[in-house]
């Protein structure tokens, strides 16, 4: 995840990003129980998000559920980094193999379900 340290972003923000470019709308707990992070990571990446002006919030009714969405600045950002991460992704199936990257999918999904379930 060197790569997007020029960006000024962890490999966790850069995931985020994804994310909320992805489903529109999306609240943080989806996001940080999809990829597995925790609250206190999430917080603090989102908030660095908002303050580059990447990503906006807006509140709900419910606050604890409010909307992410991209900002101009972040689809472009998004777009400018989007050759580097799918570079990577293929740098690592050369290297892993297509096989190990869908045991590896699989496993990463079967945690995130006993997570799931452990939460309720």
């Amino acid at each position: 995840m060197g790569k997007f340290k020029t960006h000024g972003l962890r490999g966790s923000m850069v995931s985020i990003l994804f994310m909320i470019g992805k489903i529109d709308g999306v609240n943080q707990k989806f996001i940080a129980d999809r990829l597995v992070l925790d609250q206190s990571t999430m917080s603090r990446d989102l908030k660095k998000l908002k303050e580059r002006g990447l990503v906006s919030i807006k509140k709900g009714e419910d606050p604890r559920y409010s909307s992410l969405f991209l900002t101009t600045k972040g689809y472009k950002l998004v777009e400018s980094i989007a050759p580097i991460w799918e570079g990577l992704h293929h740098d690592l199936e050369e290297i892993l193999g297509l096989t190990k990257i869908q045991q590896i999918d699989n496993l990463i999904a079967k945690i995130s379900s006993s997570i799931e379930k452990i939460k309720t």
